[in-house]
């Protein structure tokens, strides 16, 4: 492997690869690399795509593009598009948007920060929950506060009922935005997290909540929905112990621990079932992703839980379901963070129990569907 080798040893085109990933690092950080998939990495096709870069950025935040771009080096233009996309991300909110039969994906600006939220939506939400939970929202309660309130109140209960809790904000999210689909995975056991590290934590240490709409669980058999949804579930679970390490030092990972950079903004994507073996077999045409963060002992876990939603045919998703969703992702953060204060304060183990391999395949799944749609 070339960092075990001394640079001089190196072919040149091994220099230059890692010269321009250095670059594209430095230009926005590890996300940059997707926006290569399918292309060329070059110093001629960087230059070209920072140059895109400096017009895509300047016009989204209303500037002139900088007059003495065209003799700036290519170090210094990756330098001052690193610095714009900070400057953007403080005031507007960006996604990508992916095209799953050429594999691009393309930078886009959804709208000013904070995303101003559906009221409405959020009051079907609490009325959902009012009718499964017993639990109503006060007039002059905050967000986090009633949702704080709601987790204590359904642990209190029984460790299923919070797992009820996740499903249900996630049916809802599925109802409301026309999903066949909907999901959300993060930790299983934040006391293990807390006692034992993130790098003890193991694939089985995180869940994903996998919901079908009614009309799957109206068209299709008991085993096909959980055999996707087991498929499905199992593949987040891998994908989120892979992000872990994306949070910790660099020199406290395994050398054999394998990682993925935690992702950081929402993306639409249409054709996904071209390349993806689990898009494939669920047969999604289009998706959403949300990813957040939750920060626990005062570390932040950068892409730990998201919500994704998933059609199988019919329109792709638009920019303005992000905004429905984020209503939902925000629902689903309070929760988590609500759960990672309790454990914190009590020293407890609060283990979500649901949501295995063995939960979808003896379709326990089906109580939590028949409760949600009742609702």
């Amino acid at each position: 492997m070339l960092p075990r080798q001394p640079v001089n040893t190196w072919q040149q085109e091994d220099q230059v690869y890692i010269y321009c990933v250095n670059l594209l690092f430095i230009s926005g950080g590890p996300a940059r690399l997707q926006e290569f998939s399918g292309g060329q990495l070059s110093p001629n096709h960087l230059d070209r795509f920072f140059d895109d870069k400096a017009v895509f950025y300047s016009q989204a935040l209303g500037e002139e593009s900088p007059l003495e771009w065209p003799s700036k080096s290519l170090h210094e233009k990756a330098f001052w598009v690193g610095q714009k996309v900070q400057e953007v991300n403080s005031k507007l909110q960006r996604y990508r948007d992916i095209n799953g039969l050429t594999i691009r994906w393309e930078e886009r600006i959804l709208g000013e920060r904070p995303l101003i939220v559906d009221e409405v939506v959020k009051q079907n939400l609490s009325d959902k929950i009012s009718r499964i939970f017993g639990i109503d929202k006060n007039s002059d309660e905050s967000d986090k506060d009633y949702w704080r309130r709601v987790v204590r109140e359904v642990i209190a209960r029984d460790e299923l009922s919070l797992s009820l809790l996740v499903w249900s904000i996630i049916s809802t999210a599925v109802e409301i935005t026309q999903s066949d689909y909907g999901m959300s995975s993060t930790f299983r056991d934040i006391h293990k997290l807390l006692t034992t590290g993130p790098l003890s934590l193991e694939k089985g240490d995180f869940y994903c909540c996998v919901v079908p709409s009614s009309k799957i669980v109206d068209s299709q058999t008991d085993d096909k929905i959980a055999e996707d949804s087991q498929s499905m579930a199992n593949r987040m679970e891998y994908n989120r112990w892979h992000f872990i390490p994306g949070d910790v030092k660099r020199d406290s990972i395994p050398l054999k621990r394998d990682w993925f950079y935690p992702p950081t903004i929402p993306d639409i994507a249409t054709e996904v079932d071209w390349h993806h073996g689990g898009h494939v077999d669920a047969k999604i045409h289009h998706s959403l992703r949300i990813p957040a963060s939750v920060v626990v002992d005062g570390t932040e876990y950068r892409g730990s839980y998201d919500i994704r939603l998933l059609r199988q045919s019919g329109e792709p998703y638009k920019p303005d379901d992000i905004k429905t969703a984020k209503v939902y992702l925000d629902v689903l953060g309070n929760v988590i963070q609500s759960v990672v204060e309790y454990v914190e304060e009590t020293g407890q183990q609060l283990k979500i129990g649901a949501f295995t391999t063995r939960w979808y395949k003896n379709h326990l799944w089906k109580e939590y569907a028949r409760i949600a749609s009742s609702a």
